[in-house]
């Protein structure tokens, strides 16, 4: 006894082109199955790699704030009015060769290095923000002797990075 619903193959209706071409067909989407799911485990590897680095990354400022905390405790202290500084110090270069000027430069530094990476990209903001206290009120106590020297010493890059991060982080602020 026979089963009806199966088709009988019949020799005569056999196409081998036609086969041959579902056959291709079939492994070219196998192959493309393949190649996604290759693809994706790159993808997934880079995003991996890419994520530990940034950790490396925020791991290297964590660290480089810890060494400088500190010092910008101490610069927050110091008088930095350019009329009191320049009591002091008759030339802008004579400042900047001096230790209150190395001082305020490691902390000014760090500062301006947080900028260039956020500002390039290098780093998101928001983790940096979780790390590191963007001080403000020290760029606001730096900020008119910044803009002297830049003046007087024509350094118009002088922490230009260190505004960029203040300017950021007032922005996520909304101010």
């Amino acid at each position: 006894m026979a089963i009806e619903w199966i088709p009988a193959f019949n020799m005569a209706e056999f196409d081998s082109d036609r086969v041959f071409a579902a056959l291709s067909a079939v492994a070219a989407a196998i192959s493309s199955f393949f190649a996604f799911i290759q693809v994706r485990g790159v993808s997934k590897q880079s995003r991996a790699s890419e994520l530990t680095a940034q950790a490396r990354l925020l791991m290297d400022i964590a660290d480089r704030w810890n060494s400088i905390y500190h010092i910008r405790n101490e610069v927050r202290l110091m008088d930095l009015t350019v009329d009191h500084i320049f009591k002091d110090y008759q030339h802008a270069h004579d400042f900047m060769a001096s230790e209150r000027w190395l001082k305020i430069r490691s902390v000014a530094g760090f500062y301006e290095y947080l900028g260039t990476m956020i500002k390039r990209g290098y780093a998101p903001l928001d983790p940096i923000l979780d790390l590191v206290t963007v001080d403000v009120a020290l760029w606001n106590q730096l900020e008119p002797l910044i803009y002297h020297l830049r003046t007087v010493e024509k350094r118009t890059d002088l922490y230009v990075n260190f505004e960029y991060l203040i300017h950021a982080k007032l922005a996520q602020m909304g101010r």
